[in-house]
This record gives C-alpha cells, sequence and structure tokens, in this order.
C-alpha cells in the first residue's frame, strides 16, 4: 500500500512541478540544508540563474516565518496532528520558480498577515521600493533597547514577487487557523 501512496505521490509532485518539498519541524540547521539544495538546483538550470538569490531569499523568508511559529507548544493538546506541521514547497511552473508554505498559526495572526499580503499586492513596484526604504530607516531606531522594523521580511518578498503573493486560510477550529503563502519568483 506504502508503495502505491509514494507511487501517487510522486506523480503529484511531478504533475505540479514540484521540485523539492518538506514537511515537519523546521529547525535553523533543516533551513539552511534545503537552502543549500534549492541553490544547487537553481544554479543548474540555464535559464534561471538570475534569479537564484531571489528564489533563496523568498524560500528564507517563508522558512522563518514557519520556524517562528513552530517554535512554541501552542497547538500541542489542541491540534496535535498539525503540531511541526510547517511545510514548504519550492517548484516550477513554466519558467517561473515558486515557494509555496504552510503552517499553523491564531486566527487574528493569520487574519492579519492575510490583510498585510492584500494590502502588498495592491502596491506596484516605486511603492513596494518607497515601503521599503521607510521601514528600512524605522528598523535603526532602537525602542526600550529592542531594534524595531518588523516587516522587511514580508515587503522583501513582494518586491521579488513575479506576480501578486497569494494567501489562503482554512480554519482548524475556533481559534487556529492554517495559513498557506505562495509566492512565483
Amino acid at each position: 500500500m506504502l508503495k502505491e501512496s509514494l507511487t501517487d505521490l510522486k506523480s503529484k509532485l511531478v504533475e505540479h512541478g514540484i521540485l523539492l518539498t518538506f514537511s515537519g519541524p523546521f529547525s535553523q540547521e533543516i533551513i539552511e540544508v534545503l537552502g543549500e539544495a534549492i541553490q544547487k538546483h537553481i544554479m543548474s538550470d540555464d535559464n534561471i540563474k538570475s534569479n537564484t538569490l531571489n528564489v533563496f531569499s523568498v524560500f528564507i523568508e517563508q522558512t522563518q516565518n514557519i520556524r517562528n511559529y513552530l517554535g512554541s507548544k501552542r497547538f500541542e493538546n489542541e491540534l496535535p496532528s498539525f503540531l511541526n506541521s510547517g511545510m514548504v514547497t519550492i517548484g516550477k511552473a513554466g519558467d517561473r520558480y515558486f515557494v509555496a508554505s504552510g503552517n499553523m498559526s491564531k486566527k487574528e495572526d493569520a487574519r492579519a498577515l492575510a490583510d498585510r499580503i492584500e494590502e502588498l499586492n495592491g502596491m506596484d513596484k516605486g511603492q513596494l521600493k518607497a515601503a521599503y526604504k521607510s521601514q528600512l530607516k524605522k528598523s535603526r531606531i532602537v525602542v526600550d533597547g529592542e531594534p524595531g522594523g518588523a516587516g522587511l521580511g514580508l515587503l522583501e518578498v513582494a518586491r521579488k514577487a513575479s506576480a501578486p503573493i497569494e494567501c489562503s486560510i482554512v480554519s482548524k477550529n475556533e481559534r487556529y487557523d492554517y495559513i498557506t503563502i505562495n509566492v512565483y519568483i
């Protein structure tokens, strides 16, 4: 039975252009190993070498987000099947790469992220550049001994995206959602 399941899974991955996928706990070490594999694969594609840093940067931002959400035990008692269920997928559709990710989130955090993505999708390249510069200046400000400026990562992702960022939310219960983000580069 497992043999047929793996064959079916492999067929689906090929059908959807999936080059690499990972599901499970996200440690810094796993992110680094996956990042190296992505760089090697992309560097072997002569048509995409110029986008290597963009794909890698989007991958890092999305995996860091997953790691931050999965770094706590907040889902352990309520949704054990989704504990450490972060997922990242790298694929190719035509001549573009995509990075898709998914992870658990509090409902209010998922909604805030979806709203921010919608806001960024409404900006043109010039507005994104200006917002990035403004946020970069804020990140140099220190408040109560802590650097400010959270939010540079998503702005950077939006600047590198070749199409609007896709975001969807699936409700898991009254408190938590599973949020997915797909970025074409």
